[in-house]
């Protein structure tokens, strides 16, 4: 592969990834698909690894401005997709015997925020030409200027992410493996799968079983932050002014365990999958 289908190469994933972007983007806007802001989200952390793997190859600086957009926009949608995994988990749990005015009162402030998030989230979003300033990453690549060949590049940056991968496996092994260090092998471990989706074929024998192994991880992970979360969310509200809330709280630890489990799982499978 030369250095010209090296651009090519790269300038079309890059399309294919932006394609998705601006998808999720008017889907989040329309407000009709539950899942448009995750599946937003998704493509901007697939970029973002992209450009991980690229950063060596734009002139100086160029990629600084990039960079902070497309961090802006993730910082921008963290909030309203939090509320919204919280409201998914509140509707998944068993009806209360009773619910008091205060409670009410209380749920009924947790969607008015989620509103208020979800429309400057679309104001952003329309405001901010994501698409069209991140286009002009494709012609900015100077492959030729560094003779780089795509499958080098991917190979190097797979290592990279896989060695940061490692590193934090082993640190889990500790007693310090607490909720930030977790938080952070969740996210490395979608860093090293996306590289593995995204960039497959030039990476061979490297890719599906690590890939699952990655999203499974990902997933339990993310299921014991999200059901840790709300119950923290939960007893903080509670604090003894809503007592009829003990069932919700008793079968969120229940899940929260549940989901610890599965996350220790997970990740043990994940380290034999580094080998």
């Amino acid at each position: 592969m030369g250095p010209f289908q090296n651009k090519e190469f790269f300038s079309k994933r890059l399309r294919l990834i932006l394609a998705r972007l601006e998808r999720g983007r008017l889907k989040v806007l329309q407000g009709k698909d539950p899942e448009a802001l995750h599946d937003f989200r998704v493509s901007l952390r697939r970029l973002r690894t992209c450009l991980r793997l690229l950063e060596s190859c734009y002139p100086h600086r160029s990629l600084e401005p990039v960079k902070a957009l497309l961090k802006g926009a993730a910082q921008t949608t963290n909030s309203l997709r939090d509320l919204e995994v919280s409201g998914e988990l509140w509707k998944s749990l068993p009806p209360l015997p009773r619910v008091s005015s205060g409670l009410e009162e209380w749920l009924k402030t947790q969607e008015e925020i989620r509103r208020m998030r979800e429309k400057e989230v679309r104001e952003y979003l329309r405001a901010t030409p994501l698409v069209r300033r991140l286009s002009a990453l494709g012609p900015k690549l100077d492959l030729r200027a560094n003779g780089a060949k795509a499958a080098c590049l991917a190979a190097e940056a797979f290592s990279r992410e896989r060695e940061k991968l490692s590193g934090l496996l082993r640190k889990t092994r500790g007693p310090k493996a607490g909720p930030a260090l977790l938080h952070k092998l969740r996210v490395q471990a979608k860093r090293v799968r996306y590289s593995l989706e995204e960039f497959a074929f030039l990476l061979p024998g490297r890719g599906q079983d690590l890939a699952s192994a990655c999203k499974k991880a990902q997933n339990a992970l993310g299921d014991w932050r999200d059901t840790e979360s709300a119950l923290r969310l939960l007893e903080k509200a509670g604090n003894g002014l809503f007592p009829e809330i003990r069932p919700w709280r008793e079968e969120l630890r229940n899940r929260r365990k549940a989901a610890r489990k599965e996350s220790q799982k997970a990740v043990r499978t994940l380290r034999k999958g580094l080998g």
